[in-house]
């Protein structure tokens, strides 16, 4: 609205309130429709699956808690928005594995290549009331692929050992269970051993695993390609000791409330 250049006082007055009038209910408009990304709680993104049909897979911006902006890579491929927090690939640079309680809690490697995303972000993002499904993909260096899945995938939080929870006899796939014997552990680092084994298995095994004595599956084990012993990256039920070539481990809610 364009004032007029000369005008009596009274008639500038009434000007002014016109201004402020509409300003006012254009505001108000904002606020009611949800456009500035605050008042609307839909707005907020708690893992990959709020993400609109049709995104690229990515780096995406997430709030596990709610609250606080998370980082997240987000698989977009098929569409239904998986939240990935593991992933081991032949690319480089490479990324230890062979790392403490706080790296694992917090996070290691970087989201564009190898990585883990952090335990603690896995039990804020579980713990809410969506139920998740977990998803395991597995590569050789034959170009064979393998897959595992498993349904109500939580993990507990940190005074609880980040306790690994899924329904037991819900696997379903082709690359044989070999998670089922770590149901229930709690997760293990050389610094922190919560293995039901004498000798410490993350130590020993140069990794980080939920394991028990010691374990089926080892999927945070050293990166040695050709290598068959228990030390490497490995799914006993499909490849045995064998080095894996590539994993990805991701999650899905499958209800939202």
């Amino acid at each position: 609205m364009e004032m007029p250049s000369r005008l009596p006082l009274v008639v500038c007055l009434l000007w002014l309130v016109m201004c402020f009038a509409e300003l006012g209910a254009g505001l108000v408009s904002e606020l009611a429709s949800g456009n500035n990304g605050t008042s609307q709680k839909t707005s907020v993104m708690r893992d990959c699956s709020d993400l609109p049909r049709g995104t690229t897979s990515g780096v995406y911006t997430i709030m596990v808690d709610l609250q606080t902006p998370t980082p997240a890579y987000c698989d977009m491929d098929d569409g239904e928005g998986w939240t990935v927090f593991q992933r081991r690939a032949d690319i480089t640079p490479r990324q230890d594995f062979y790392q403490d309680w706080e790296a694992y809690k917090w996070g290691l490697g970087s989201l564009t290549g190898e990585f883990w995303w952090g335990l603690h972000y896995l039990w804020q993002l579980t713990s809410h009331n969506r139920i998740y499904e977990l998803r395991v993909d597995l590569w050789d260096w034959d170009e064979q692929t393998r897959y595992a899945t498993y349904q109500k995938f939580t993990i507990a939080s940190e005074a609880d050992g980040y306790r690994l929870d899924f329904v037991n006899s819900s696997y379903v796939g082709n690359a044989g269970d070999s998670l089922a014997v770590h149901n229930g552990m709690k997760f293990s680092t050389f610094d922190k051993d919560h293995d039901h084994c004498s000798i410490n298995c993350a130590e020993t095994e140069e990794a980080a695993w939920w394991y028990y004595c010691c374990y089926d599956s080892n999927l945070n084990g050293r990166y040695h390609p050709g290598d068959t012993n228990y030390t490497v990256m490995m799914w006993r039920d499909w490849r045995e000791k064998y080095c894996l070539n590539a994993t990805t481990m991701k999650i899905r809610p499958t209800s939202k409330l």
